[in-house]
Formats: C-alpha cells, structure tokens, sequence
C-alpha cells in the first residue's frame, strides 16, 4: 500500500476539491515510474482474502505473531516501522483487549441460528488477548476479526479539514458529510 500526502495544504474552496482526481492521476504516474515495467498501481479497498484461513500472502506467513497477535493476519502484513506495531500494542494495552470487529452475518435460509465463525479458533492460547474470544469478542450471529489491519489495512481516500476557529469547527464536526458510499453493514 502506498500512502501520500499532499505537498501543501488543500483550500477549502470547491475548486481544490475539483483538484483531488488529477492530483491522484499524477501521484498514480509518480508511483508506476519508481517500478519495473511488469509492475503496475492498483486499486483495491482491501487486500483480497485478509484474514482468510490458509495462504493468502505469498510467500505464506502465520498468523498469531507478537506486533498484532491476531488469530488471522500475519506481522509481516504490517508496515515494519516502529509506530504501527507501538500502535497496536497501545491500544491493546489502553482497551485491555486486542481489537474487536464483530459485522453481523446475512441470515437467509441457509444460514444456521446462532451462526458461529468457523475462523474464530476458540482454543488458541499463543497470548493472553486470546481468552478475548472465549469471554465475548466474538459473538454467535458475527463475523469476527481481530486486528487493527482490517481498518488501516483498508485503502480510502481521506480528507481531513482543519477549521480556522471554533465556529467553523463547530460547522464542520456537527455536519459530516459523506464523499462516498457509506458502509451499508453499520449498525444503525
């Protein structure tokens, strides 16, 4: 995943969020021209199959290491430099659990009542944090995961606007507007 940030900071006006797409275009050619021919930037939202049982980085790592201690993605999927995995045992070590991404599951008529993650290894004792999903982190009826890379490890385009005083921050936090489709699994 590559990450950039603009060199200045954007204006506030509609024209500079006009500008964002050209922007991305040449951040795109930037990024191509640093690679072998072969190679190519690509868009995805999430890397395919995260945190699906079995292989799905090559080369294969386990999952369960000491940075993330998740039951389903590797270490070696983290970025190695020292704020990601400080990040993570902060906030384990703030929640006083590891993090805990329950989605509910689409009953239809061929989904079991209660529906248990088959992928939640209930009996995993590599780390204290994983007595999390035998008190509760992982509920009947949801999906579950377990680290911080199912939401940083997602691809987005952000943009973060600074108010230039109290007013206008009061404007801006109390009316967020969405630029893309929101998530529709979110609880209501």
């Amino acid at each position: 995943m590559l990450e950039a940030t603009p060199g200045k900071p954007w204006g506030i006006g509609f024209k500079e969020l006009l500008d964002v797409e050209p922007d991305m275009k040449l951040r795109r050619r930037i990024a191509k021209e640093h690679m072998l021919p072969n190679e190519y930037p690509i868009t995805l939202t999430t890397f395919p199959r995260l945190g699906c049982p079995g292989q799905f980085t090559f080369p294969f790592y386990p999952p369960s290491g000491p940075r993330l201690r998740s039951q389903f993605v590797p270490d070696e999927i983290a970025n190695p430099h020292i704020r990601f995995p400080t990040l993570a045992a902060n906030i384990r070590s703030r929640r006083g659990r590891k993090v805990q991404v329950n989605v509910p599951v689409f009953h239809d008529q061929h989904t079991p009542r209660p529906w248990s993650d088959p992928t939640v290894d209930r009996d995993l004792h590599d780390w204290p944090e994983d007595d999390d999903v035998r008190n509760g982190a992982a509920p009947d009826d949801h999906i579950h995961m377990d680290a911080m890379a199912f939401g940083m490890g997602s691809c987005c385009l952000q943009i973060t606007f600074q108010a230039k005083n109290i007013t206008e921050g009061r404007q801006i936090s109390a009316a967020p507007s969405t630029a893309g489709p929101p998530r529709s699994w979110a609880k209501r």
